[in-house]
């Protein structure tokens, strides 16, 4: 059985091998854990990571029931996709589901540091978005821009950011035809960080259900004092014509 055969390249010395030679249809047994789930960045490949990163793919979309976090062991051939170490699958019995709810190693990194070493790694990168084009954000921390590609399986909604907002941004390392980039995972992977949240267009915590530029409390009608002894006069001269008018018609029913 080729599986059980001491011939594989297993995940403790894979990543030795990969360093002397790229492996072009060599069968290897990777145990990893799943940095991302079938069907989310891709309907045909996830993520996987312990050491190494691994796109594990399968042209027919069959994998089993995966969820972020799970502990797996794929056995499949081995070749690289834009310096992607990919592992191909026939069918989902090429995976195993060891163990659930493992912890997701993740690295928080500057935008310069992000390299061709972090390729199918998590990272957290935090910036100012100063361009969106199409399916991308692009986001500058002050060392280097990074773009953000957001596939449209991801259910985010880039309406929700605008230029100069201060994003926290975490998603998985991938190569893509102009060079690297940074695919989130879900609507969760993306967040204002506080820098964003004071800006003058926003709602301040405190006043959400208000309209903006209304009072919050009905404040007494203030006056300049040379308009409020104006309206003082006023006052007087009326209830004077007034009174005069009930005189008036008083005499003249008494006559």
């Amino acid at each position: 059985n080729l599986k059980d055969s001491k011939d594989l390249i297993f995940v403790r010395n894979l990543n030795s091998f990969l360093t002397r030679n790229r492996p072009k249809d060599n069968f290897v047994k990777m145990r990893g854990i799943a940095v991302s789930q079938p069907g989310t960045i891709s309907s045909q490949y996830f993520y996987i990571f312990d050491k190494v990163a691994a796109q594990v793919y399968s042209y027919k979309k069959d994998f089993p029931e995966i969820k972020r976090g799970d502990l797996v062991e794929v056995y499949g051939r081995a070749s690289y996709i834009n310096g992607e170490l990919r592992i191909k699958i026939k069918n989902k019995n090429d995976i195993k589901i060891i163990d659930h709810n493992q912890k997701i190693e993740m690295k928080k990194v500057n935008n310069e540091d992000i390299d061709e070493e972090f390729l199918g790694q998590l990272v957290q990168i935090q910036g100012e978005l100063i361009s969106k084009k199409g399916s991308s954000l692009y986001l500058d921390d002050g060392t280097d821009e990074v773009k953000v590609y957001v596939k449209k399986s991801t259910g985010i909604r880039l309406t929700n950011f605008k230029k100069g907002n201060n994003l926290i941004i975490v998603g998985i390392v991938s190569a893509g035809r102009n060079g690297l980039r940074v695919l989130p995972r879900d609507e969760e992977d993306i967040s204002l960080s506080d820098n964003s949240l004071n800006t003058s267009n926003e709602i301040a915590p405190n006043k959400q259900g208000y309209v903006l530029g209304a009072s919050t409390k009905q404040d007494k009608l203030s006056l300049p004092p040379e308009e409020e002894n104006l309206g003082y006069v006023l006052i007087s001269l009326i209830a004077g014509i007034t009174l005069i008018s009930g005189l008036f018609m008083k005499l003249r029913f008494k006559n």
